[in-house]
């Protein structure tokens, strides 16, 4: 059977219709199940979205929490710093520079230098602020305290140096060996008598020194006397006019000359050259000894000439009254040099080729015989020349005295020799740390200034005394002392200290200024979390009792 066209293409049109519908059912199912799948992906996606979202916001508030909490911190370094920097500048100012050198070393002589500097601009502005009737007088005095401040800035080094000698000569001659070498067999010539004593125009002292008649002469001329063996100590002779010492190779030989005759006040000199002996040697003028030299005053230099110092004999015990740094430059150690002490009362003043080096006060012994000792650490050889004393002069009967110039440094040595290496005040003792620190040293102002420690806890103080013979320069450092440091008096103010004074908390700590006679006088204790105001109180009246014993 045959199909028409028209049947044909119906039926491949009907086909094709199934096979299209088909394909669109198919279709259309898979677009459905796209969609459902787009749509729950679509959700997905906007779970994720508002997760990330709720995480940025989350971000956000830790990371402005953060910012909140470092912004805090930031504020407290930066306060923490503003006080550490408060509290290193309050720290750092005036006494505490002044002062802060005890472990001697470099470090405290800068430190000692650098309080001196801030104390001398203290003192400018004081003396700029007095009358125009002391203004010639205090200008002189902060040209002094200029010098000084510059000196010691420039000299710390040699300074910590020279204290540290000055001890190690202590410690030598308070262990050296008491038996005295008397050189017997060698008696110097004895005292001339009225006849036989040169004139002054013959044999005039080097020291500027008012001197009456001569009373004692050795010039060593006798080179007859044969020498003497001392045992354990070392050789005397007379060779060219001179007495030559020589002691043997150990250490602590002492080796003295002693003359005959007693002698109250005098001025006692005697020339020397040093051939060979070591730096911790001393060289000594005895004074008022007795006739074993056990008894007495040792009083002269080391061998470097660096260090001047002045020793009481009392049996078999050697006291150090005072050893301080020699300030003299240029001085040549092989050199010859006159050594002179001028005994006048019960100051003792020491002189170096008749430049004054420094004076004591002590009243042991009133009168007695003079001498020479040399003290070698080593082997030593010394030539001595022309020792000789003079009485001092004194005014004529009907003359009218002229007054004596007031020196200030002698009741400032006095002042030192007096001041225990312990401090007993109240609950607390103080240590000296090192040699004091002589920043004004003449004739009108003189000064002496210290750091202490408690040896118990270490707290730090201080010690300031200014000697003048002009009352109103002590009224005017005074004065200016509480405003310059800031001072905030106590409640209460001690009764029993002299006028005026000032007891309060300023800007270097606890602080007490007082002026008593001839000195200001400055104690503070630096350390003010750890001390009390009966510290200062207890403190300030045991550095008074000792500057009152003037």
């Amino acid at each position: 059977m045959k199909l028409r066209p028209s049947v044909f293409f119906a039926v491949l049109f009907f086909l094709l219709a199934c096979i299209l519908a088909v394909i669109a059912y198919d279709r259309n199912n898979t677009l459905d199940s796209q969609r459902a799948q787009f749509a729950s992906e679509r959700t997905e996606i906007a779970l994720q979205m508002q997760a990330v979202a709720d995480n940025a916001t989350q971000a956000a508030a830790t990371h402005a929490a953060q910012e909140t909490q470092a912004a805090e911190a930031l504020a407290g370094v930066r306060s923490a710093a503003s006080t550490l920097q408060a509290g290193a500048l309050a720290t750092r100012a005036g006494l505490l520079s002044a002062l802060d050198d005890a472990d001697a070393t470099i470090v405290q002589g800068d430190a000692n230098a650098a309080t001196l500097a801030a104390d001398a601009q203290a003192a400018e502005r004081t003396f700029a602020a007095a009358s125009t009737a002391q203004a010639e007088q205090l200008a002189s005095a902060q040209t002094a305290i200029a010098a000084a401040a510059t000196q010691a800035l420039g000299t710390a080094a040699s300074v910590a140096t020279q204290q540290a000698a000055g001890a190690t000569l202590e410690a030598d001659l308070a262990a050296a060996q008491t038996q005295v070498a008397v050189l017997a067999a060698n008696p110097p010539t004895p005292p001339p008598d009225t006849s036989a004593t040169p004139g002054l125009a013959e044999a005039r002292p080097i020291a500027e020194v008012a001197a009456g008649q001569l009373l004692y002469v050795d010039n060593f001329d006798d080179d007859s006397l044969p020498p003497l063996e001392i045992a354990q100590a070392g050789t005397g002779r007379i060779e060219d006019g001179q007495l030559v010492l020589t002691t043997i190779e150990q250490p602590q030989r002492e080796m003295t000359l002693l003359t005959q005759g007693t002698i109250t006040d005098a001025l006692i000199e005697i020339e020397i050259k040093v051939e060979s002996c070591s730096e911790r040697s001393l060289l000594l003028l005895e004074v008022r000894d007795d006739t074993n030299g056990s008894n007495g005053y040792a009083i002269g230099v080391n061998c470097a000439y660096n260090i001047w110092g002045v020793f009481k004999r009392a049996e078999e015990q050697i006291e150090r009254l005072t050893t301080q740094a020699i300030s003299l430059t240029d001085i040549d150690p092989g050199a010859a040099h006159v050594l002179s002490v001028e005994a006048r009362g019960a100051t003792f003043t020491l002189y170096l080729d008749g430049q004054r080096l420094g004076s004591v006060n002590d009243d042991t012994y009133a009168e007695g015989i003079i001498g020479f000792t040399l003290v070698a650490d080593s082997a030593a050889i010394v030539r001595l020349d022309n020792l000789r004393a003079w009485a001092l002069a004194a005014p004529a009967a009907d003359a009218t005295a002229t007054p004596q110039t007031a020196d200030s440094r002698v009741a400032r040595d006095a002042f030192l020799a007096r001041l225990p290496a312990t401090i007993a005040a109240g609950d607390r003792r103080w240590r000296v740390q090192g040699e004091p620190s002589l920043d004004l040293d003449g004739p009108e102002l003189a000064s002496a200034a210290m750091r202490i420690n408690d040896i118990d806890t270490d707290v730090r103080a201080g010690i300031i005394v200014i000697y003048s013979i002009d009352t109103q320069t002590l009224g005017a450092i005074i004065d200016s002392a509480e405003a310059e440091l800031q001072i905030e008096r106590f409640d209460d103010s001690p009764a029993d200290f002299p006028e005026p004074n000032i007891f309060g908390t300023g800007r270097d700590g606890l602080d007490a200024w007082w002026v008593q006679d001839s000195a200001v006088v400055r104690v503070t204790i630096i350390d003010t979390d750890n001390a009390t105001e009966a510290d200062l109180l207890a403190l300030a009246r045991a550095i008074r009792d000792i500057v009152v014993s003037d």
